[in-house]
C-alpha cells in the first residue's frame, strides 16, 4: 500500500510518498507525478522519507518524472529518503 499526498511549500509542489514503493505501487506514484507535471511546475519535490519499502526496479519513476520536467525547463528535487530508499539507490548506483 502506498501514500500520495499533495501540498506545496517552498513556493512548488511536493509529493509525499508514504508506505511501500514496489513495482505494484509505483503506477500510482507514476499517475500523482504525471498530474502534477500537467501544470508545468518549474520544480517538483519528492519526499520519500515514509517509504517502508523501496524496490530498485522503481527507479523508473524517477527517471521519468525528472525526463518529464526537464522537458519543460524544470527539475526534481528529492528532499527526504527513507533508509530503505538511501540503501536501495547505494546499491544501485
Amino acid at each position: 500500500m502506498i501514500q500520495i499526498r499533495v501540498c506545496k511549500k517552498f513556493g512548488f509542489p511536493i509529493l509525499q510518498v508514504g508506505g511501500e514503493l514496489t513495482p505494484t505501487t509505483a503506477l500510482t506514484l507514476l499517475q500523482a507525478i504525471r498530474e502534477v507535471c500537467g501544470q508545468k511546475p518549474r520544480t517538483l519535490g519528492l519526499d520519500l522519507s515514509g517509504v517502508t519499502e523501496y524496490d530498485s526496479t522503481s527507479n523508473f519513476v524517477l527517471d521519468s518524472a525528472a525526463q518529464w520536467l526537464e522537458r519543460d525547463q524544470g527539475r526534481l528535487r528529492i528532499l527526504g529518503m527513507s533508509k530503505a530508499v538511501r540503501c536501495s539507490l547505494q546499491r544501485t548506483a
